[in-house]
């Protein structure tokens, strides 16, 4: 198979493909069997992909209990891609021959079933990777492109020019794993009202926490209109986790069809992915603004409105709780 500096499955790029280094790291995340099977080299970079198995069983049921759902609200989606039996791997920090990779990494994904039918870019990858996938028929390919730390030696630079450069090390840090909540608490808030208390329940603890909303302030971003409000809460939320406020525009609901198949493969992005509007809690720093009651001030975005007005709404869509800690893989030659 020939592979060129490009993360896209799709895009059929021309040049010089990568010179391919056989390494076989295979390794566990989420509870799934994950498989780097050949890194390619290029002079500014590497790419790879990553298969991770999928269980066949698992997957069908899945999708026999949504396939007749035609759509979705931005919640259940979020819920579904939960429950599906394929989870990406949510990776924060690269590290190549001891060197972390700062920036410029990217990725893409599908997900191969017999369900979905024959994918040509997948089928390929089936037929590349044989001695892996030649018995199996659920999988994700995930690849990825990643440049080469930036270097002084001259020595080195050469190698890379001319795809000779050897990798010895990959390490990579993956973010802490959380899982969401729905709470979907809906309030107004207009720009006159100084103060607003909302309450809502904690989904595991049964702990009352009550937001006290204050200083609302109108924006205007790209021709809409919205209302940014800082808010304290009390009592304070545990360490990682944090809520989420939806703060985007709804054309219509989502289709089953666009989580079965390649979408939903395509869940973790290198680097992390910015969902909704998200307010992280943090804790106490000399640099937080407090609030009126002593309490650390945080901010949430309204839904948008195509004019200005003097009430907005303001969706609470759930609470994202951490489940797992960040975890750290490696591979030496």
């Amino acid at each position: 198979m020939k592979v060129y500096y490009d993360s896209s499955l799709w895009d059929k790029s021309k040049g010089i493909p990568g010179r391919p280094q056989k390494i076989n790291w295979e390794f566990e995340n989420n509870g799934l069997r994950r498989i780097i099977p050949t890194i390619y080299h290029f002079s500014r970079g590497m790419v790879f992909d990553l298969i991770t198995i999928i269980d066949e069983e698992k997957f069908n049921h899945f999708y026999n209990k949504y396939k007749d759902i035609e759509e979705l609200s931005p919640i259940e989606h979020r819920l579904l891609e939960q429950e599906h039996p394929y989870q990406g791997v949510e990776i924060k920090d690269i590290l190549i021959n001891g060197k972390k990779i700062e920036e410029g990494y990217s990725g893409s994904g599908s997900f191969y079933s017999k369900l979905n039918g024959e994918q040509e870019e997948l089928s390929e990858i089936k037929k590349a990777y044989s001695s892996i996938l030649k018995d199996i028929n659920c999988f994700n390919c995930y690849r990825y492109l990643i440049p080469y730390p930036e270097i002084d030696s001259r020595m080195e630079k050469l190698l890379r020019f001319f795809h000779l450069y050897k990798i010895k090390e990959i390490k990579f840090n993956t973010y802490p794993k959380n899982k969401f909540y729905p709470l979907e608490v809906n309030f107004e808030m207009s720009l006159g009202e100084n103060l607003k208390e909302i309450s809502f329940t904690h989904p595991t603890t049964g702990i009352e926490h009550t937001l006290h909303f204050q200083n609302p302030e109108l924006l205007e971003i790209q021709d809409l209109y919205r209302i940014q409000a800082m808010y304290e809460i009390e009592p304070e939320l545990a360490e990682g986790s944090n809520l989420q406020f939806d703060s985007s525009i709804h054309y219509g609901g989502m289709s089953i069809a666009d989580t079965d198949s390649n979408s939903a493969a395509s869940i973790g992005i290198i680097g992390g992915a910015n969902g909704p509007t998200s307010i992280i809690i943090a804790g106490r720093d000399k640099d937080i603004n407090y609030g009126q009651r002593g309490l650390p001030l945080h901010n949430a975005l309204s839904m948008p409105s195509l004019e200005g007005q003097d009430v907005y709404k303001f969706i609470l869509e759930g609470i994202n709780i951490r489940i797992g800690e960040s975890e750290e893989y490696g591979w030496e030659l």
